[in-house]
């Protein structure tokens, strides 16, 4: 390769101007074109890909385009990072204390909130395990991470609220249109608090399975579990499942197009 580019630097400046202006355009037109063929996600599984095509969202249309409920990092596995770095704006979501950090750092233009989604304003206990992205509110689960081989590292207090007072703090009660959601233990409870007959999200995407070190053990508990069960009462319809989550779009928004 090397010989090859030391060969056309000694010929390529030999060329008629006229065909070295079009070579140019020609590289030109190539590299940008790549960039429009494709889109680089964040989200594990290319959930924001999916999410993309099913939300037409609009610039500016609402102040926030989604809540994020265990947020995690601003990035690495980030169902919102897509959406941002396209121009929208979201509240994010997360517990623990180390971890919202980098959401002040590289998410300056959301609303982002060091507190846990549960059931009353308050305190609680928060696990934070060796693999960060299995954090959670449940003992019970925690406990079971390690019975997989994970480890409780710490137990921290941390404050509490609803997610209507979410809303009603910062959404003035309404939802935005996407919802992403991985609450290790707590999304089915969550889902539950929601106050369906005042405002829903017209995308949910959830962890909707529990977490499972052996890949074939995720097709046991696919999609028709309680969580998937509570959301279809609710009228929404599964569009996509990646093994890790299930997107979900409310059945009034897929009728209207």
């Amino acid at each position: 390769m090397g010989v090859l580019y030391s060969m056309w630097k000694k010929i390529f400046p030999r060329l008629p101007l006229s065909l070295q202006f079009k070579i140019r355009n020609i590289i030109r037109n190539i590299r940008d074109n790549k960039k429009n063929y494709y889109s680089k996600s964040y989200s594990q599984c290319g959930e924001d890909m999916v999410i993309r095509h099913i939300l037409k969202l609009q610039p500016k249309n609402k102040k926030w385009a989604w809540i994020d409920i265990g947020a995690h990092h601003p990035t690495w596995i980030n169902n919102t990072a897509f959406f941002y770095k396209q121009g929208y704006n979201g509240i994010n979501i997360e517990a623990d204390p180390k971890l919202i950090k980098s959401f002040y750092a590289l998410r300056k233009n959301d609303l982002n909130l060091n507190i846990a989604i549960a059931d009353k304003s308050g305190e609680m206990d928060f696990y934070i395990m060796d693999s960060p992205v299995l954090n959670t509110l449940s003992a019970e689960e925690a406990y079971r991470y390690e019975k997989l081989g994970s480890k409780i590292v710490e137990i921290v207090q941390v404050r509490t609220a609803p997610i209507t007072e979410i809303l009603d703090n910062y959404c003035e009660g309404l939802f935005p249109d996407f919802l992403s959601l991985d609450a290790e233990g707590y999304d089915l409870m969550i889902l539950k608090s929601i106050n369906w007959e005042k405002s829903y999200p017209k995308v949910i995407c959830v962890e909707n399975i529990p977490f499972l070190p052996v890949l074939k053990n995720y097709f046991l508990s696919m999609q028709k579990n309680e969580l998937s069960k509570y959301l279809e009462s609710k009228n929404y319809s599964i569009i996509a499942f990646t093994l890790i989550n299930t997107i979900f779009v409310h059945n009034d928004y897929i009728e209207k197009g």
